[in-house]
């Protein structure tokens, strides 16, 4: 039982971790969007490119720290951070949009929470020879 509690510490580290580069990267993401003139299609590409990418850093973290099952421990990554988007989507709006571009944005983060799964077990091996 100590392992598993571990594990979900070491997940909710990792998801913390995301939220904050997504929180600085969305930041400077609008900077961008405010001072240039971009299509929306583009600004909606972006933002899910970098979700995605701060997803997969913390994936790439939390695969070095439990150094096992990486693509198991990256999907329960991804699963959480999609969780916690619709408890906030639920909270701000009052209801969950099922929109293609939510739930492309979905699959995006769950793909690339357990690339980055995969790749941190991958280089945390690759260290090691």
């Amino acid at each position: 039982m100590e392992g598993k509690a571990l594990a979900l510490k070491k997940i909710s580290k990792a998801m913390l971790l995301a939220f904050v580069l997504n929180i600085l990267a969305a930041g400077i993401l609008s900077v961008f969007v405010y001072f240039m003139d971009m299509p929306e299609k583009l600004v909606s590409s972006l933002i899910i490119t970098v979700s995605a990418l701060c997803i997969f850093f913390g994936g790439v973290v939390l695969a070095k720290n439990i150094e096992k099952k990486g693509l198991l421990n990256g999907l329960m990554l991804g699963l959480g951070y999609v969780a916690v988007l619709l408890v906030l989507s639920l909270t701000a709006f009052g209801e969950i949009s099922f929109g293609m571009q939510n739930i492309t944005r979905c699959i995006c983060i769950l793909a690339a929470a357990m690339l980055g799964g995969v790749t941190g077990i991958n280089t945390k091996k690759a260290q090691q020879y």
